[in-house]
């Protein structure tokens, strides 16, 4: 997946922003997203007169091939700058009015004077009137930046940022754009305009609206888990007759089926640890999946539970060890609980990670193999 990054910031006032873009920049690269650097100050666009031209062209087809799109600028006072305000201005032409539409937008301003949150209002207002979304915003003082830059607890909120715009952008995820924000529409339809948000207005205010409790009542969804229950406690019943017929012919030894209605799922009573759960993992290793995959997986478990393992995956065998590896090719980092949900198969590595519940380093690749590589309970 292809990401546009568009950045400017003049040698002299670049206020770190290249050091915290490289960081950003690493983070989506290590994840898998293939970033496209744009510097709109080398570009040195034209001022906007009406006109498409062949150097905003180039531009522009690399962020239609993309799935989304960074600004990164420095801001000295608290409006959008000037090379990114001109090429802002070329959006607005008919030509270019599709360009950012759905685009999931990622702005990044660093500021000296504290006007950052002002800009970044200034510049979210811009991109939402073309149909983009400005799904992460964040604004630095040089002091931040500096932060991020040398402190390891900072570098993470930032980082973590990063895997947010990451999971976004992978969903491909959709928001709603406030209604005060206009969309560009051609000139020769601004005429309808107002008809148009007559017609929304009329129409938001005939729609009827439902209470959760009349919503409920409407859907009947109390009556439809009560039948389906019925459903399951009969079938388990008629299963247990049938055993009890058949084992009355052989004497073997008794064997019940467990009713699984919504009141018994999750109520196994298994009581296995984190630990203990990961330790198992080799056993439930399926070769027949590992295609000759050669790969090192690094665990780091926190909280209740504290420790570090890696799985050793060679051809069709599946190794686990105590400890930290020199060089894996993934490392996953997360908490006890997370981690012993993954292992019993309440959610996959990949879904833990989309939902935020874990953090990845390294071959994200190689996390997307990791629920056919292991047969987990489920």
């Amino acid at each position: 997946m292809k990401i546009t990054l568009l950045h400017s910031a003049t040698t002299d006032h670049s206020l770190g922003l290249e050091q915290v873009t490289k960081i950003a920049v690493d983070v989506l690269t290590e994840l898998g997203l293939t970033i496209k650097e744009v510097d709109l100050h080398e570009n040195k666009l034209p001022y906007f007169n009406l006109k498409p031209n062949e150097q905003i062209e180039k531009i522009i087809n690399d962020i239609r091939d993309s799935f989304g799109v960074i600004f990164a600028f420095t801001s000295r006072l608290p409006i959008v700058p000037s090379t990114l305000s001109v090429f802002l201005e070329y959006l607005t032409l008919p030509e270019y009015s599709d360009v950012l539409k759905e685009k999931n937008c990622l702005l990044l301003i660093a500021s000296e004077n504290g006007g950052e949150r002002s800009t970044l209002e200034s510049l979210s207002r811009a991109i939402q009137s073309l149909g983009a979304y400005d799904c992460i915003k964040t604004g630095l003082q040089h002091d931040d930046v500096n932060k991020i830059c040398s402190q390891e607890e900072h570098r993470g909120v930032f980082e973590r940022l990063m895997e947010d715009y990451y999971r976004i952008v992978r969903q491909n995820r959709r928001f709603f754009i406030p209604l005060d924000y206009p969309r560009v529409i051609p000139i020769a339809d601004i005429s309808n305009q107002e008809e148009l948000e007559d017609e929304v207005l009329e129409e938001d205010e005939t729609k009827p609206k439902l209470s959760i409790n009349e919503l409920n009542e409407k859907l009947n969804l109390d009556k439809l888990n009560e039948n389906q229950t019925e459903d399951i406690n009969e079938i388990a019943d008629y299963f247990n007759r049938i055993i009890s017929e058949h084992q009355t012919t052989d004497n073997s030894s008794p064997v019940y089926v467990k009713s699984l209605s919504r009141e018994t799922i999750g109520t196994t009573g298994d009581e296995s640890s984190c630990r203990q759960l990961t330790l198992s993992l080799p056993n439930s290793f399926q070769p027949q999946h590992s295609h000759s995959l050669s790969a090192v997986i690094q665990l780091q478990v926190k909280g209740e539970e504290t420790f570090a393992g890696f799985l050793t995956i060679r051809n069709t065998e599946c190794n686990y060890s105590e400890g930290t590896s020199l060089n894996p090719d993934i490392s996953i980092i997360t908490d006890s609980s997370i981690w012993r949900d993954v292992c019993v198969g309440k959610y996959s590595a990949q879904k833990a990670f989309m939902i935020g519940r874990l953090k990845v380093r390294g071959n994200f690749v190689l996390l997307t193999k990791f629920d056919h590589l292991f047969r987990l309970a489920k």
